[in-house]
């Protein structure tokens, strides 16, 4: 008998161990403000270990740049010596011609 209504009618009932939240539910969120991983950290600790390798940088870029200018240089050279060789065959040609037309003018 149940002391609240005084009755029988209604029956006991045991106490659950239900949960209304599921087991497999992952509801994690994360929110951050700054970057997890900040590569520019990693160089400038780098640069600043290690100085030596920063003017290593230079020193080659200095020489892949020297010898870029070298080779152009060259290329610029020959180019020349192949158009003073066009114009003296050119010359040349244009000698033949001018006592060829003299021969047929005459």
């Amino acid at each position: 008998m149940s002391k609240l209504t005084i009755s029988s009618g209604f029956p006991q009932v045991g106490n659950a161990g239900q949960t209304f939240k599921p087991n497999n539910d992952y509801n994690t969120k994360f929110r951050t403000s700054l970057p997890l991983y900040n590569t520019e950290m990693t160089y400038n600790r780098r640069n600043r270990k290690e100085p030596i390798h920063f003017q290593q940088a230079e020193v080659d870029v200095y020489k892949r740049e020297l010898v870029k200018e070298t080779k152009v240089s060259r290329y610029a050279c020959m180019q020349s010596q192949e158009a003073v060789a066009v114009l003296e065959n050119s010359v040349v040609l244009a000698r033949e011609i001018l006592s060829f037309n003299r021969v047929l003018a005459n």
